[in-house]
């Protein structure tokens, strides 16, 4: 499945809310009706990553500073979803590259939450990462926010450990995926 970059599987939710695998054209056409392009970005979006993540997460954002300096780090990679013809972005991410890949960050702007996107997103990453060589991956998620697990549970990933006062008002639950048993293999 993953004999090329261009035939990397994508996902998205059917009707049913059924994963549904999309070839790479049919995630440029998922993005496109949305009026979106997929980008991989580099140190001059660093002040609309961090307004997106200030958006986003609040006093949890990551710092300017901090997304000047990771933006341009070899062993991360760094897309977004971005309102075509602007730099506005509308879902962004994270992932560091290695043999163990961890989700630095993900956030879908609250009006585009339920399309799709966040699982794009989140297969976009892990595309990303399993193409650099990892074999597995890991991630915080609150651990207040159990919607947010059920999404990571529904890709595969299960809980494996616990991290208190991980964010400034919650602890965290930290989550974990191996590839050869994720949904990326289809």
């Amino acid at each position: 499945m993953f004999e090329s970059k261009s035939e990397a599987i994508r996902v998205r939710l059917d009707e049913a809310g059924h994963l549904a695998y999309l070839g790479e054209v049919e995630a440029k056409n998922l993005l496109h009706e949305r009026g979106l392009s997929r980008l991989v970005l580099s140190p001059e979006w660093a002040e609309s990553a961090y307004a997106f993540d200030t958006e986003i997460f609040g006093e949890d954002a990551w710092p300017l500073s901090g997304w000047r300096e990771q933006i341009s780090w070899p062993t991360s990679l760094f897309l977004a979803y971005v309102k075509e013809g602007s730099k506005e972005i509308r879902a962004l991410g994270a992932v560091s590259l290695g043999i163990e890949a961890d989700i630095l960050t993900i956030g879908v702007k609250k009006s585009l939450r339920g399309t799709s996107l966040g699982s794009l997103l989140l297969r976009d990453l892990l595309t990303g990462a399993f193409e650099s060589g990892a074999r597995e991956a890991y991630l915080e998620v609150r651990a207040k926010d159990t919607n947010v697990q059920s999404f990571y549970l529904s890709h595969g990933w299960e809980e494996v450990g616990f991290r208190p006062a991980y964010y400034s008002d919650d602890d965290a639950r930290i989550m974990h995926l191996t590839f050869a048993h994720s949904k990326l293999r289809g």
